[in-house]
């Protein structure tokens, strides 16, 4: 059985996302800093779980590793489709809301990435092979 994780998967074309991993046979994992909405998700799909995580959060992603190891043993799919966005104009925008869109829109997904390829490489993933 694949397992996937799906970040950002409490709503929109995220949870989309997870539903159709989950219709072609996937464990999915419902990741999304709302675990309400996480678990929502998680709960219109079989099998899956929710796990709640702020995408920024390094230390996080060093649980959510090793909880996706300790309970599946490997991660063959990872879709970091999470985004976020403020809309103001440029000269009103305040630097917390710049920084909060870069931390999630590109610091999240680089965590996402590393996090997954970590143990996807440690449970002998096939294109381990490709990355330098």
């Amino acid at each position: 059985m694949t397992v996937s994780l799906v970040t950002g998967a409490g709503s929109g074309i995220d949870a989309a996302t997870a539903a159709a991993l989950s219709a072609r046979g996937d464990v999915v994992i419902c990741i999304d800093v709302d675990l309400a909405s996480a678990r929502r998700t998680a709960a219109g799909l079989s099998p899956a779980e929710a796990v709640a995580l702020d995408l920024r959060d390094e230390a996080g992603w060093a649980t959510v590793a090793a909880g996706v190891t300790a309970r599946h043993g490997r991660l063959d799919v990872a879709v970091a489709c999470t985004g976020i966005q403020v809309t103001a104009p440029a000269h009103e925008l305040a630097l917390d809301d710049f920084e909060r869109v870069l931390g999630v829109n590109l610091t999240g997904v680089f965590l996402t990435c590393r996090a997954a390829a970590r143990v996807m490489m440690a449970g002998g993933w096939p294109g381990a092979s490709h990355i330098p």
